[in-house]
């Protein structure tokens, strides 16, 4: 007699007296002497039974189990974090992983995220780690940054579909009244180099058909967002264009940040960009205005490497400019 067919008797008709297990066995055409090995299969069926909801509960939190799997491989074991733990992990990761589309943390220094339930602590820091004096001056050993950001930033953005916004990464964003679009008063962090990024306060304003703008006030980003949708409705129109001949035709002209500021690009989006594709701009702190420029080859070559729509409508008003100075001389 198999284990297995004692087994599925237990399954079957589950005895729990003597009586009747030799019953349950006399009916199949079996000993009834067997009724103790009856009466243990059963015990086991229904120890397991019992148990079944525990044991699923402990391999859904990563606890070891002390069995074999079918396959004769021991299962993973994980470490016993607590659900509150491995949930806090969860949402450090979604953060990270969101901050690997800004910048390359995993190659610049260690980054660690912290979750806070502090408005005011939202933002970047770094800690500095020296080892001590080397050539007369302290040398830096590592640098450590940390990205702070709110508990429930995965509700409050990344759901919203704010985490990554024009090339810059919210990291916190409360909704305000707004009538046509979508406004945010935000935290947003930009990329300013191979490995740094520097944290901004301002606001978000989003239209129905994706389009952004960020500002310092809600005045300007709304004002933006107007302006920009604009202008993306003049590229839609010029898309069929083939910018490749008419930047041949004036590859000497130059571009300048004034001009994408005058396609609605937002001072942000264009420090961003141009930290993105290596392009030279400067910044003044105090006054808050950005310049710089740039030969439009150069432009156009960045613009393929990043084809952000913003880089593309300074390069179409560029070229529309170009067009028209060539009118005015040609037909004085």
């Amino acid at each position: 007699m198999s284990n297995h067919h004692l087994l599925s008797l237990a399954a079957r008709t589950n005895p729990t007296t003597k009586t009747a297990a030799r019953a349950a066995l006399k009916a199949a055409g079996l000993k009834q002497t067997l009724a103790p090995d009856l009466l243990s299969a059963a015990a086991q069926i229904n120890q397991a039974r019992s148990s079944a909801r525990q044991n699923r509960i402990i391999r859904r939190l990563g606890h070891a189990v002390a069995m074999h799997r079918p396959t004769g491989r021991l299962p993973v074991r994980l470490r016993p974090y607590t659900l509150a733990q491995r949930l806090y992990a969860k949402r450090q990761c979604a953060v990270l992983d969101t901050l690997l589309q800004l910048i390359d943390h995993h190659r610049h220094g260690a980054w660690r995220c912290e979750l806070t339930d502090d408005p005011a602590c939202v933002g970047v820091k770094y800690l500095r780690h020296y080892t001590g004096e080397k050539a007369g001056k302290w040398a830096i050993e590592d640098i450590e940054t940390f990205i702070t950001v709110p508990t429930d930033w995965r509700v409050r953005v990344q759901r919203r579909g704010l985490a990554i916004v024009d090339g810059m990464m919210t990291l916190d964003a409360s909704p305000l009244e707004a009538h046509g679009c979508e406004l945010y008063a935000a935290v947003f962090a930009r990329r300013t180099g191979a490995k740094n990024v520097a944290v901004e306060r301002g606001y978000i304003a989003r239209s129905d058909d994706g389009i952004s703008y960020h500002g310092a006030t809600a005045e300007q980003a709304l004002t933006g967002l107007a302006k920009k949708r604009r202008q993306h409705a003049l590229i839609a129109r010029l898309d069929a264009a083939d910018l490749s001949t008419l930047v041949d035709q004036c590859r000497s002209a130059t571009v300048h940040v004034g001009d994408a500021r005058a396609t609605g690009a937002c001072v942000y989006g264009i420090r961003s960009w141009c930290a993105t594709v290596g392009l030279p701009t400067t910044y003044d702190e105090a006054s808050g205005k950005l310049s710089g420029s740039a030969p439009l080859a150069q432009v156009y070559a960045a613009y393929q490497r990043e084809p952000r729509p913003e880089a593309r409508a300074t390069i179409l008003r560029v070229l529309r400019r170009q067009r028209h100075l060539h009118h005015q001389l040609t037909n004085p």
